[in-house]
């Protein structure tokens, strides 16, 4: 029997699983002896397991590390941990008696505290710790391990330095809270590692596709940094990862101090998941390899992936978007680029990059199909119980903000035909050509929404669009123009074809513009009424004389209770609130039927999801628009809205120069429409003496005595009862 032989496999075995043993990780038990503790409510929150080998061999040094853990929800402050070493073992520092001071550790955190020591005796060993807090409250723990002598420590017969990298990820990992995930270094080989070595611990959310890969093997040949979309989170990625330019990749650096044989070394990662999906995390050296190609990333060490989602204890507020922090000015505008300003959310800075805005944008979308997924539109009631500025406007919800599937489709056919006549000399004969049996609806809401902010030529082509159509819904149309257009021109033209159309059809937009809370529009309805000789509008045009202003404050009820409001026109930035007055799209719906090829060039998407356009992200070029007649191309998953469900209706569009707007046009698309807002007894009362009129007839009484004296030839005192006798009389 050869014992000498059995004896070197004996070591060899004992060795190997000396290395590799390490104790259980976070939460799980670990060796103790003599654990005691008081009543302590600071330390209730306190969970301290060890790690560190087993067996230890004389004369080779190992780490033990206590990881100081906070399972509260409130910061620990004040901390310190006492050690005292036997005999046997010897500290760096060559102390037996060890002091360290914890920093704070956040609600849900760790600290580690690490002790470096040499076995200098075989035997039974161990470290007495104390967990000490301010109050006098301990927590006592004893680590005990054994120590081989070195003629009885295993040969390794691989003289060379090998790492082995575990990455221990939280329980549970939710968006927008962050974890603690644990990077375990152990050297497993015969011989020390380098003194100091950089790791990279990189992390992405995997795109619509789940396309990160591969999560190990050589990496592609390293870009320059302008080529890689994105600096330090840019596009080709990490250990090998290649990952499309949509959500970040992000990087923590990680310095690994020298490590003896066996030795262990824990990182704890604070990771905060942006999005909800599979977060795949890696571990690589930082330094490149150089091969004869040129220089490679290294490879993956150690990967995992784990789903996020939300987290089921978020409050709803923390779902929304913060209301842009823009102060409400009391005073009465005079210009449109004046008027308020409503937003979905603040803006973003610029120095946001592509790939984080997309991600910002997505994780929007994602919540928005979170808080939906209970009840249809239940983020926009939220947006509107939630955020005071967006209380009072007029959001539509349910089937009314919806279009059939059939007017879906006679929608987006109407918006192809439009973007093709576009680029024709002659816009209306264009588009004008036969439609089959397309209903007229379609074709005047493809106008109006395309057209309605364009110039005044634009809207000359229009107005000849509706003058064919003989439908109710092209005369309100055309009302619309004639009292909302700044443009003279285009009023003069509305009003005209306006004559030969039923007045039934048009009466209720001359009646929303006479209370219309901007007083301008008031006396274009005047004038329009005059023009069109409505005198069966004049009871009405007397009514105002008496009227008190449409701005002023009035008092309405609001949750049971009776409080002040104003009515206030705003406006709403075209580009940047798509959020706002659109629902958004299926996402793996899109994703899934956005396969046109040249195999299949005629394929057509279903009426709602060909309604689709991008969200704009923010600071990045715009969108094209599609040539297949929707808004923009929807190239880009999670980021879509959908243009059948619309929650806002402006009243008219215009577009207005906005500052610093690179690079996005100076010139952009505002939405008006008008606004309830709740305001306070002090400012309806400012409001009210902002609106006292000075000679004493508000702007709209003004309107209504210029229309009825231009209507009658007449003139009487500027009192309702005054003009209701002379009408009385001219019966």
């Amino acid at each position: 029997m050869n014992h000498g032989k059995n004896r070197t496999s004996f070591r060899r075995a004992i060795w190997v699983g000396m290395v590799l043993v390490l104790a259980a990780p976070l939460g799980a038990s670990w060796p103790t002896m003599g654990q005691e503790r008081k009543d302590a409510p600071l330390l209730d929150a306190v969970k301290m397991p060890v790690r560190g080998p087993d067996h230890a061999v004389v004369g080779r040094r190992f780490t033990l590390e206590f990881l100081v853990t906070n399972t509260g929800t409130s910061t620990l402050k004040g901390l310190e941990l006492l050690a005292k070493l036997d005999a046997a073992l010897e500290h760096e520092s060559k102390s037996p008696s060890q002091r360290v001071r914890i920093e704070p550790i956040g609600a849900e955190n760790l600290q580690i505290v690490r002790l470096r020591v040499t076995p200098r005796k075989k035997g039974q060993a161990g470290v007495d710790v104390t967990l000490r807090a301010p109050n006098g409250e301990s927590l006592k723990i004893r680590h005990q391990l054994s120590v081989l002598a070195e003629e009885d420590a295993p040969v390794v017969l691989e003289k060379n330095t090998s790492l082995r990298v575990t990455i221990g990820s939280p329980k549970d990992s939710f968006a927008d809270r962050p974890g603690i995930y644990l990077i375990q270094v152990v050297n497993t080989g015969s011989k020390a590692t380098k003194p100091s070595q950089d790791m990279l611990v990189t992390y992405a959310t995997a795109n619509i596709h789940g396309q990160i890969l591969p999560m190990s093997g050589p990496g592609p040949m390293i870009a320059p940094v302008h080529e890689m979309g994105g600096g330090k989170r840019g596009g080709l990625g990490f250990g090998g990862m290649v990952i499309q330019p949509s959500n970040p990749v992000r990087q923590t650096k990680l310095t690994l101090p020298s490590l003896d044989p066996g030795e262990g070394w824990t990182f704890p990662v604070q990771i905060t998941p942006r999005r909800i999906g599979e977060l795949r995390v890696s571990v690589r050296f930082a330094e490149p390899i150089h091969t004869r190609n040129g220089l490679m990333e290294p490879p993956s060490l150690a990967s995992t992936a784990v789903q996020v989602k939300f987290d089921p204890r978020t409050m709803l507020e923390q779902l929304l978007p913060a209301a842009p922090d823009e102060k409400v000015l009391l005073a009465l505008p005079q210009k449109l680029a004046d008027v308020p300003e409503v937003s979905f959310e603040g803006r973003q800075p610029k120095t946001m990059q592509a790939n984080e805005a997309f991600e910002h944008i997505a994780h929007t979308v994602d919540k928005i199909h979170h808080v939906n997924a209970k009840k249809k539109d239940a983020y926009v009631e939220a947006l509107l119980s939630k955020r005071t500025d967006l209380s009072g406007m007029p959001m539509a919800m349910g089937d009314s903000c919806r279009l059939t599937p059939e007017r879906a489709g006679e929608f987006a056919a109407q918006l192809q035909a439009l973007r093709g006549a576009m680029n024709h000399h002659d816009l209306a004969a264009q588009f004008l050509r036969p439609a089959g049996q397309m209903k007229p609806e379609a074709r005047i809401a493809a106008v109006m929404q395309v057209l309605g902010p364009e110039s005044a030529q634009r809207r000359q082509e229009m107005i000849k669009v509706l003058a064919t159509l003989s439908h109710a819904e092209s005369t309100r149309a055309l009302a619309s123009l004639a009292i909302f257009s700044e443009e003279e021109s285009v009023r003069r033209s509305a009003l005209d074809v306006l004559k030969t159309r039923n007045d039934k059809d048009y009466t209720e937009i001359l009646l929303k513009g006479m209370n219309y809370p901007w007083p301008a529009v008031a006396q274009r309805t005047g004038e329009a009424i005059a023009k069109l000789k409505r005198n069966d509008l004049l009871p009405k045009v007397v009514d105002m004389l008496e009227a008190p202003d449409p701005r002023a404050p009035q008092t309405k009820e609001i949750q049971g209770k009776k409080v002040p409001v104003v009515r206030e026109l705003v406006k709403v930035n075209h580009l940047r609130n798509c959020l706002l007055c659109h629902a958004p799209a299926d996402t793996n719906a899109v994703t899934a039927l956005n396969t046109e090829s040249k195999d299949s060039p005629k394929l057509r998407l279903p009426a709602t999801l060909s309604l689709t356009a991008p969200v704009p992200l923010p600071n990045q070029q715009l969108p094209s628009p599609s040539p297949s007649g929707g808004y923009g191309q929807f190239s880009i998953p999670g980021t879509l809205v959908r243009i059948d469900v619309t929650y806002l209706r402006q009243d008219f569009s215009v577009k207005l120069p906005v500052v610093d707007a690179k690079p996005w046009p100076d010139m952009q698309r505002f939405d008006f429409l008008v606004r309830t807002r709740q305001v306070s007894e002090q400012e309806a009362k400012a409001y009210g003496e902002l609106l006292r009129p000075a000679k004493g007839l508000t702007p709209y009484q003004q309107v209504a005595l210029t229309t009825l004296r231009t209507m009658t030839g007449q003139d009487a005192e500027p009192t309702a009862a005054a003009w209701r006798r002379l009408l009385a009389e001219k019966k």
